[in-house]
């Protein structure tokens, strides 16, 4: 069953999230260095990286089915979410190699980057979507096996604190498919999960509260110089921080969900939040192309209009191949969204 509240929320984030990789892909990926990108990247940084994951692992927790066998669950959860990821970074790898053809002067090096195995397991969103796969099955076995909402909290908490010792290297662990985010994010997929099963009504007025909540602890944070440098990316905040953090991450959902009450009657946005995991995926093959059209604008100076055309032809080029890949034969062939 598809909620429209839920689909909307889903457009506002990967709307997010193109706007945040526009700056980080100019300046880590191609190299470049422009203040207002800079300025950019600063404002992402302290509005919206301490939630707009949360809240994606947070929306992942309301859908959970905890009734389904836990077999049945693993093989629709991998062909759901790593079955796409994989055949989607096969895919963004083949257009890739196509773009660097054209732009020869920096193939080589390109070349030798995507053949690297490590780069495959980090290439598209494929930590996301694989963390969100670890996440999942952390939660089933937690939401099943034990009983107690308090219980349930406390491992979460328990786990969470175990991702972010791993992330921030205190033990020297690999982070195969990137289960190290999937631990730091279980109480935020709790939550959601708790939520639903309890029937706790989302009210427009309860959402404001914790919306307002939000842009007051940004403003803080923002005053004290302390802003913590997003939950979802965790290895730069100490445990310390996990109260902060957590709130951040809550608060930041409910300012979406309040958003998404007020655009309840877009069809177009709920359209876009169905198409939000292939369009996770494109998102860096696409920014990269017209951050690469449209540089002559930045060198005229004109750097506003140069985010704001990177970012509408990424977001429509998306949505155009999403909806693409959404036909019957190719989601059998690419897996289900």
């Amino acid at each position: 069953m598809r909620i429209r509240l839920f689909d909307i929320a889903k457009a506002l984030l990967i709307m997010l999230v193109y706007l945040w990789h526009i700056p980080r892909i100019y300046s880590g990926w191609l190299g470049g260095g422009n203040q207002a990108l800079a300025a950019l990247n600063n404002v992402n940084q302290c509005l919206f990286a301490p939630f707009f994951m949360a809240a994606f692992f947070a929306i992942s927790g309301y859908f959970l089915n905890s009734e389904r066998a836990v077999l049945k669950s693993v093989i629709h959860d991998f062909l759901t979410l790593v079955f796409p990821a994989l055949t989607l970074s096969l895919l963004n790898n083949v257009l890739y190699t196509l773009l660097y053809v054209y732009y020869s002067g920096d193939w080589l090096s390109r070349f030798q980057l995507y053949t690297k195995p490590e780069y495959w397991q980090d290439s598209l969103g494929f930590w996301f979507l694989t963390s969100l796969f670890f996440n999942k099955q952390v939660l089933r076995l937690l939401v099943c096996y034990v009983r107690k909402t308090e219980i349930q909290l406390t491992l979460s908490m328990l786990l969470c604190v175990c991702g972010l010792v791993l992330m921030n290297g205190q033990i020297d662990i690999p982070n195969w498919f990137h289960f190290k985010e999937a631990l730091l994010m279980c109480p935020m997929s709790l939550l959601g999960y708790l939520c639903k099963k309890n029937e706790i009504e989302l009210s427009h007025h309860t959402l404001q509260y914790f919306a307002l909540g939000y842009i007051i602890s940004i403003i803080v944070l923002s005053i004290c110089k302390n802003l913590i440098d997003g939950f979802n990316h965790g290895s730069s905040f100490a445990v310390c921080y996990i109260p902060t953090a957590l709130w951040l991450g809550v608060s930041g959902t409910a300012l979406v969900l309040l958003l998404s009450y007020w655009l309840q009657k877009s069809a177009v946005l709920g359209y876009i939040g169905r198409l939000s995991l292939p369009m996770f995926c494109l998102n860096f093959f696409f920014i990269d192309i017209y951050l690469r059209i449209f540089m002559p604008l930045v060198d005229r100076g004109y750097a506003f209009i140069y985010v704001i055309a990177v970012f509408l032809s990424s977001f429509l080029s998306g949505i155009i191949l999403s909806s693409l890949l959404q036909t019957k034969y190719l989601r059998w062939i690419l897996g289900r969204f």
